[in-house]
């Protein structure tokens, strides 16, 4: 099994952090096993540095979805 390795390239913001502050949910560029950056929104537990599910998109994807959410927060 090949070995999965991943890099934070840049912390872009923290979105929530858990009650109990041990997880947050963080959008960060990470690179997965040597390829290039992608944009990553997933949660993280602070202490054992484990990672759960989230959602991983090209930078371009990334730019879509956000005007996707200015526009729903303008129609509001």
């Amino acid at each position: 099994m090949k070995e999965f390795k991943y890099e934070i390239k840049k912390h872009i913001g923290t979105v929530s952090t858990s009650l109990n502050g041990k997880v947050t949910t963080e959008v960060n560029l990470i690179s997965y096993n040597n390829a290039p950056e992608k944009v990553d929104i997933r949660s993280w537990n602070k202490e054992t540095g484990r990672m759960y599910k989230g959602i991983t998109l090209t930078k371009e994807e990334a730019e879509t979805l956000g005007k996707m959410l200015l526009g729903m927060k303008e129609s509001e």
